[in-house]
């Protein structure tokens, strides 16, 4: 019974600011761990400069998403 109480707490109007951040938080520590991780989908050290497209593209994708969550929390806010 204590998990749907802590459900109700997390998304209730007051915490979807938290959530937010979090949210981001989780995907920006992500992003750092995926990018200092040596498993890459393409290893910097066999294509060389071409292995960091990958790093880019990520970054990339993670920084529309909080662009895009962050304009709707201020939409909706």
């Amino acid at each position: 019974m204590l998990i749907p109480h802590i459900l109700r707490q997390i998304f209730s109007v007051q915490s979807i600011a938290w959530t937010y951040r979090i949210r981001v938080i989780l995907i920006l520590l992500t992003v750092i761990g995926y990018v200092l991780s040596p498993l890459d989908i393409l290893p910097e050290s066999v294509l060389g400069f071409l292995g960091f497209f990958d790093d880019i593209f990520i970054i990339l994708c993670a920084a529309l998403y909080v662009i895009i969550v962050y304009r709707e929390f201020l939409s909706h806010g």
